[in-house]
């Protein structure tokens, strides 16, 4: 039986998803590939390929070879490697080197190897990069940056990556000991290969070949521009279906392989807003051919989420939804399964987040209420806003920011609007009243023990003291300082109508001989 592995998840242009299972960096790890974003960057420590064809420093080369001893056991179909063949057609060997730069499919009795893209590569142009790597006690990274193709053309270039480990280093996650990992790629065929601008031909190959013509991985062949792919062996498949995208393996079992995953350049935080829904569509291919592979979402009690496709199949099709609901706003974690039929099963658990935002206008302020001339601070309450939009409503230009400050130069009430945006969700405003007084509590003072009441008011106010024989001065004020009312000569108990007084806030000075008392009354 062929042994092809291929688990794929694709059509996620509608959402992104993040991976909560990642693992930390050991302490001999060159550093931490994150399969959401699995490119490593290189450094002054990394080296250039050094081809025996080529010529230093950067050994560029035309299907040069060259052997590199691994200080760790590399693990492949069972039978541990202490040293590989890097060549520079896009593939890495074992037993011995490879100049072919002609692809074959897989499996194949003649080729044991590992190919991020196998295809004619030619780095004897100047505008062409090269190939680099780095090498630590458990891990190698080869990268074939901007290279280009035969006969010395680099008009189209590929970019790409494969890392090897001893199968516990953490740069892979735990059972994983090679990952392929894609930018940008621009051609698949040389033209001693048939192509012609790049194209046609032989296809490149992208796979694992154990070289016993029954075990291999074989992921897909290309020969064309594009998004076209038909499954490993449905096919030829457009060259773009790579960009952005890694694959990781676990090599070293000898019986049946566990489905495994394509991550997406698009491997994020599956954001949804609230009120609108996300369909999340994957593929999941059999790690063998004649193989029937399932699928199972867990929710984990989540809300609002359902199973809108679930097909098993050699090439398993499954797609959930999910509604951004006020019951399940916040952070998440769902999962997916996907299990095999082959002996023994084989089963691998892959973990994201969603998270429902809830964008959301509403927003506090101090003091309370306002006083004119003091900084009143506007903050936003919801964390899900990316900024804020606030129109103060005093004929000031707007400000921006998830918490402003703003002095107001007139007492008054005026409608404060909060806009708060997310890019990805529709625009939130909501309104409040601010009340800006001309003077603040600390005004407010008593030297005299009497006061107006009831508090608040529906227009009737009565003057309350102890002191029957004493006459008072009452003045009201508005909240902008206007003397709106004032009465001489009154006694304990009298009453003071405001009944014609707009609802509001409202300001009393009492005053006798012995003293003055202010205070606040509110008008309903």
């Amino acid at each position: 039986m062929k042994k092809i592995i291929l688990l794929i998840i694709q059509s996620l242009t509608i959402v992104s998803i993040a991976f909560s299972d990642q693992p930390s960096q050991s302490n001999n790890s060159i550093n931490e590939a994150d399969p959401c974003n699995c490119w490593i960057e290189r450094d002054s420590t990394w080296s250039v390929v050094p081809f025996t064809n080529g010529t230093a420093p950067d050994f560029r080369n035309d299907d040069g070879s060259v052997i590199l001893p691994l200080p760790f056991g590399f693990c492949f179909y069972g039978e541990p490697f202490t040293g590989l063949y890097v060549n520079n057609n896009g593939n890495v060997s074992f037993n011995a080197p490879y100049s072919t730069y002609s692809s074959d499919s897989f499996p194949s009795q003649n080729f044991k190897m590992i190919a991020p893209f196998w295809a004619d590569f030619d780095t004897r142009n100047l505008s062409s990069g090269v190939v680099y790597y780095k090498l630590s006690s458990s891990a190698l990274i080869i990268q074939w940056d901007h290279c280009g193709y035969y006969d010395s053309l680099a008009d189209k270039t590929n970019t790409f990556q494969l890392i090897l480990t001893d199968g516990i280093d953490q740069l892979l996650d735990a059972g994983k000991n090679v990952s392929f990992c894609y930018r940008d790629m621009q051609w698949t065929t040389g033209s001693a290969s048939g192509g012609s601008g790049g194209f046609g031909g032989n296809p490149a190959t992208v796979g694992i070949n154990k070289g016993d013509s029954i075990s291999s991985i074989q992921i897909g062949r290309y020969d064309q521009p594009g998004l076209v792919y038909n499954g490993p062996y449905g096919g030829p498949a457009g060259i773009d279906m790579l960009d952005n995208q890694s694959y990781s393996f676990g090599l070293c079992d000898t019986s049946n392989f566990a489905p495994f995953l394509k991550y997406s350049e698009l491997c994020d935080t599956l954001e949804i807003c609230l009120g609108d829904t996300a369909e999340i569509n994957f593929e999941f291919y059999s790690p063998e051919q004649g193989q029937t592979t399932s699928t199972a979402f867990n929710f984990f009690g989540m809300t609002g989420c359902s199973v809108s496709q679930n097909t098993p199949g050699n090439v398993a099709l499954t797609s959930a939804s999910i509604i951004g609901q006020t019951t399940n706003m916040g952070y998440h974690t769902i999962s997916i399964t996907a299990t095999d039929n082959g002996i023994p099963q084989q089963s691998l658990t892959n973990y994201f987040v969603v998270h429902v935002k809830n964008v959301d206008a509403s927003f506090t302020y101090a003091p309370s209420p306002a006083v004119l001339g003091v900084p009143v601070v506007f903050t936003a309450t919801s964390t899900d806003n990316e900024y804020s939009i606030w129109d103060f409503g005093d004929g000031s230009p707007v400000d921006t920011g998830l918490s402003v400050s703003h002095i107001f130069s007139l007492a008054a009430l005026f409608n404060v609007t909060h806009t708060a945006i997310n890019t990805e969700c529709r625009p939130v405003s909501s309104d409040q009243q601010v009340t800006v007084l001309f003077v603040g509590v600390e005004d407010l003072s008593s030297t005299i023990d009497v006061a107006l009441s009831p508090n608040p008011t529906n227009g009737i106010l009565i003057l309350n003291s102890k002191d029957a024989s004493s006459n008072y001065i009452i003045q009201i004020s508005d909240i902008q300082g206007r003397i709106v009312l004032e009465r001489k000569s009154v006694h304990a108990n009298d009453q003071i109508d405001i009944t014609e007084f707009d609802k509001g806030i409202y300001f009393y000075r009492i005053s006798n001989e012995q003293g003055v008392r202010k205070g606040r009354v509110i008008k309903e």
